[in-house]
């Protein structure tokens, strides 16, 4: 090969550089010397390997052989070997004089067609067993390993720096928003947008929008190009422009916008925070992670000073250093809010008084001595209310299965190396092969009447959604709607694991231990939702003859207490009394299928009774808000529902949540429940407010949501709580609810009423 120049532009990956050109990247990376396939940078020159013409042939040509890679250089043979493009475990292992079975015991692979892009592999001595007779002894021109590199093989690989920066990514987002219509123009950035909250006054926001518009054919880019000159002049009038807002709220909907957000971070942030922490010998991901989010707020370099100065002459381990590091900058964010406050911005003051809370929390996981981001059993980690996943093995339970359970069910849809160069779906790198890989093998485990999914390399809403799909099929607690090289996700479909998707929509409340005394009838129901919408006959009578009688009556908004005094009659008592949302909610942790997150049951969303509350702007009249703690929102009413012994039968619908209109699928699913079916619907969006600042904005999920018995009556399918009637004497239907909610999950019973005790809630939550 022969190569040739190129220069990377705004909005490059290597993939698409690779595809133009008609070469692989790993052709691409050999050639430069780039180690990390996903980060090259604006104006940087690559040499293209060009491969010389070959002499027409007289009939088609075979496929090529697999590439053989070049020889290492001489010395000693290395201890670790980075995956490539293409390569195959025996291709790798013989390189070494190693049989591909031997490197696999040496890396604890299950399945050793599992590979991915930028692994790294133990290579075990050669003496540990002799190699295949065919086999020389060590790779060509290189001399036998040294006795210091003949020490077993470390069980596993320390994270690399795209693995950590990806927890960075989400950790930041947890405090950020962490969505990539995140939008806020309260403080001095003009407007701060996305999942890292990019700000215009910065000019980071400026560099996302144009390479939107350079790369999509959207309305939404067309509109944003539009605005070149005011993003390019940083105009604050920007701040206040609503066409402008809606544009990018309407980007934001495009995976492309998400990809491009992170792309922009990972470029312009990410490096300053990982030279920094190398300058400072800091080495944990922690230490990475907290100066990454500090530099995303800014301050990275005063804080910097500070510690040092304050640690100047001092022993101290990375811990007391990450601890004076969380001091100085918390300091700083108090100076800075005194003197906006000083300055009369009371808006930004509490703004940053409020992000004090994200030094609070990175300082827990300091104080956990939790410095390599492993997280609880489940590879979560707890930054004050949310909960992300962070480097711990599996990243959920996902991989728990025993290893030869992996290896005979990694079978997958063919027997081929499976390699995943970058990550797919929200957010993801999104190379046209590795989307396709991901559709293909998603399509192994979708089953009817799933329809398949269409192998086109298009990262869409209907992708990320069986992404996210499957992943609740494996028990994840936080589906991200992505899959990761090397991650739970891409392990579990390339080893057959997670539930086959179907239409029963997995179920995240799963209870694993029984509710009542062992035989009596009283242990969870299966993972659902159930194949049908039968319930228990005699339970479901029970519950529609209670909501019948209150027929003639108001909902006045108590909807909760109103199906927990329903329930009641039909038998369900909880320590004596009737069920309420509390009680079902686990060690203080809620699902909201809202946001797709687990919130903590004190949580507050805020909402307004009525529309004629919300003034010019958006804005609440002062004092007309209302506010519902999760532990008592009807919305999270699945959690007792789940408890006392009720499937959900249809997955989580769609509503419309903005008084538009429904599809008709979400409608006649549920009027095909029976009569006594409780349906939780949530939140209505046109009602639900978020805190801002000091005042109260029509935005978020935090409204209450809805929950009811179904009645069926005459050609109405009616939603009974503490009454049924709204404001004229309108009828809560079906129709309406689905109008006024985001979503909606249908239940039956499956047993007879239960009187249930506190000895009866399950110990762990109800995932």
């Amino acid at each position: 090969m022969t190569p040739s120049e190129y220069k990377v532009k705004p909005g490059d990956t290597l993939s698409a550089i690779a595809r133009h050109h008609h070469v692989t990247v790993d052709d691409i990376a050999h050639v430069n010397g780039i180690k990390d396939v996903n980060r090259i940078r604006v104006g940087q020159s690559l040499r293209i390997p060009v491969k010389s013409t070959p002499a027409a042939p007289s009939a088609p040509m075979a496929p090529p052989p697999a590439r053989t890679l070049p020889p290492l250089p001489s010395s000693v043979r290395p201890r670790t070997h980075r995956v490539r493009l293409s390569e195959t475990l025996p291709q790798i292992a013989q390189r070494y004089g190693l049989s591909a079975s031997e490197l696999a015991k040496a890396n604890g692979l299950a399945d050793p067609r599992l590979l991915w892009v930028g692994q790294e592999l133990n290579i075990p001595p050669a003496s540990a067993a002799p190699p295949p007779a065919s086999a020389p002894p060590h790779p060509a021109n290189e001399t036998a390993p040294t006795s210091a590199q003949s020490s077993p093989p470390k069980a596993s690989s320390p994270p690399s720096a795209n693995a950590i920066r990806e927890v960075a990514f989400r950790v930041t987002g947890s405090f950020e928003g962490g969505k990539a219509s995140t939008y806020q123009t309260k403080d001095k950035g003009i407007v701060s947008y996305g999942k890292h909250q990019a700000t215009l006054a910065s000019g980071t926001l400026g560099t996302i929008i144009t390479q939107y518009v350079q790369q999509s054919s959207s309305e939404a880019a067309k509109g944003l190009a539009r605005y070149k000159d005011k993003i390019s002049k940083k105009d604050t009038s920007l701040r206040t422009d609503a066409t402008f807002k809606k544009l990018l709220l309407e980007a934001a909907t495009d995976p492309l916008m998400s990809t491009i957000q992170d792309s922009v971070f990972a470029q312009n942030y990410w490096p300053t925070a990982e030279q920094s922490a190398k300058k400072d010998k800091l080495k944990t991901p922690l230490a990475l992670i907290m100066y990454y989010d500090t530099n995303i707020q800014g301050g990275l370099s005063s804080v910097r000073e500070k510690t040092l100065a304050a640690l100047k002459g001092k022993s101290y381990t990375e811990a007391e250093f990450l601890s004076e590091f969380n001091h100085q900058r918390k300091a700083r964010l108090t100076r800075l809010a005194k003197d906006a406050r000083d300055e009369g911005n009371e808006d930004h003051a509490r703004m940053l008084e409020g992000s004090r809370s994200r030094v609070t929390a990175l300082q827990t996981l300091v104080d956990a001595k939790d410095f390599q981001l492993r997280g609880d059993p489940h590879g979560m980690l707890t930054l004050n209310d949310h909960k992300v996943r962070g480097l711990g093995s599996s990243s959920a339970t996902a991989s728990s299965s025993s290893g030869s359970s992996a290896s005979s069910s990694a079978k997958g849809p063919s027997g081929n190396q499976r390699t995943l160069t970058g990550s797919v779906g929200t957010g993801g790198h999104n190379a046209d092969a590795d989307v396709r890989l991901v559709q293909t093998l998603l399509n192994a485990h979708r089953l009817p009447p799933r329809t398949m999914l269409p192998v086109n390399g298009r990262v869409d809403p209907q992708l990320v959604g069986a992404i996210t799909e499957f992943q609740r099929s494996m028990g994840m607690q936080n589906p991200d709607g992505r899959v990761d090289p090397g991650g739970g996700t891409f392990k579990a479909l390339c080893a057959g694991r997670g539930a086959s998707v179907t239409s029963k929509q997995p179920n995240p409340w799963d209870v694993s231990l029984p509710i009542g005394p062992s035989g009596g009838g009283n242990s969870a129901p299966a993972h659902g939702p159930t194949s049908s919408t039968q319930g228990h006959t005699a339970t479901l009578a029970k519950l529609a003859k209670a909501a019948r009688q209150r027929f003639k009556l108001k909902n006045l908004g108590a909807c909760a207490r109103g199906v927990s005094e329903l329930l009641q009659a039909a038998g369900y008592t909880y320590a004596g009394s009737r069920p309420r949302v509390a009680d079902g909610i686990i060690k203080n942790q809620a699902y909201d299928y809202s946001t797709g997150t687990w919130v903590s049951g004190t949580t507050t969303g805020y909402y307004v009774s009525s529309r004629s509350a919300i003034g010019e702007g958006g804005r609440v009249v002062p004092g007309k808000q209302k506010s519902a703690a999760a532990n008592v929102s009807a919305k999270f009413f699945a959690h007792t529902l789940r408890m006392l012994g009720f499937a959900d039968c249809t997955k989580c619908l769609p509503g419309n949540g903005k008084s538009g209109a429904v599809a008709p699928e979400s409608v006649k699913a549920l009027r095909a429940l029976p009569d006594g079916a409780v349906i939780v619907f949530g939140p209505a969006l046109n009602r639900s407010v978020q805190k801002t600042g000091g005042h109260y904005t029509v935005g978020g999920h935090g409204h209450a949501g809805h929950v009811g018995v179904l009645v069926h009556e005459g050609e109405e399918a009616l939603v009974v709580a503490d009454g049924l009637l709204a404001k004229g004497g309108v009828r809560y239907t079906v129709e309406s609810c689905l109008s006024n909610y985001a979503w909606a999950i249908g239940f039956v019973p499956t047993t007879a009423g239960k009187a249930l005790t506190a000895k009866d809630q399950p110990k762990s939550s109800l995932l």
